[in-house]
């Protein structure tokens, strides 16, 4: 009896000593702001509800930076009301063994107002990059993503906070592209319709969240396509160095090759004698 006491006491103990070694490497999400709202007192890490004063009541807030220490993923969403009203920002921290969900919930959204504002200010997905940025008038873009990812999340960030665009949440399969139609409905029924063509580029998972730590990072995308390739550059190069050396033959053989006189003009002027 008492060895089996002593075997689950040193059970106990062990697990005692793991499950901070678990907890230890669990990511935790340092700091977070916000484009367009000011987080109400200072945000901890191991508090989960918040509130957001937005600068314009009417305009959606958008995650301006954040810093996590660990692996994670960050996710961001819109909670709305039963009207589809944005009613909050919701954070959530995804790892391996669990998550961490932060709500901020807006302090002065402005009053319903039916209006037909439906363009989007942006879209938020963690490891995906939109070209062109987001404007009044395309309704087109490309989201390019690592090669190898197969959970995306897309969150559209409408303009105003009284329209709606539903997220996009999906499973791809390896090297998969895909067109996505997303439609944003104004607070007045019009409807805008966006097209997102997700497209991969020859980078994985780590190597783009590698370039997003540092610094001076400004965009993974660049450089990744096929007309910025070098030896895409290299072939142009000498194709028009190619056709350069090309017209300067023919200028020079063609000078070479004219004559000055014909043999067979005649003479206007003759000499006196």
């Amino acid at each position: 009896m008492k060895r089996k006491f002593l075997y689950l006491l040193l059970t106990l103990c062990l697990l005692g000593q793991c499950l901070p070694a678990f907890a230890a490497q669990a990511p935790v999400l340092e700091r977070i702001a916000f484009s367009g709202a000011t987080i109400v007192g200072q945000f901890k890490s191991d508090v989960y509800q918040y509130q957001l004063v937005l600068d314009n009541a009417a305009v959606s807030p958008k995650l301006k930076s954040y810093k996590v220490q660990g692996e994670g993923n960050l996710f961001v969403t819109y909670d709305t009301d039963s009207t589809n009203h944005q009613t909050a920002v919701v954070v959530t921290l995804s790892y391996d063994t669990g998550s961490a969900k932060y709500t901020f919930t807006y302090k002065n959204a402005a009053a319903y107002v039916k209006n037909s504002e439906n363009h989007l200010d942006s879209i938020t997905c963690t490891l995906g990059e939109l070209v062109p940025e987001m404007n009044e008038d395309d309704t087109t873009y490309k989201l390019y993503i690592p090669g190898d990812l197969t959970s995306l999340m897309i969150t559209p960030v409408t303009k105003d906070i009284n329209a709606y665009c539903a997220p996009v949440e999906m499973t791809l399969a390896p090297e998969q592209e895909i067109d996505l139609t997303l439609p944003v409905t104004a607070s007045d029924g019009q409807v805008r319709t966006y097209t997102i063509k997700v497209r991969r580029v020859d980078k994985t998972v780590e190597q783009v969240r590698a370039e997003m730590a540092q610094e001076d990072y400004t965009s993974f995308v660049e450089g990744t396509r096929f007309y910025q390739q070098p030896a895409f550059r290299m072939a142009v190069t000498a194709g028009v160095g190619g056709l350069a050396v090309l017209i300067v033959l023919l200028a020079f053989h063609a000078r070479k090759t004219a004559r000055v006189t014909d043999e067979d003009e005649p003479s206007f002027y003759r000499s006196e004698q």
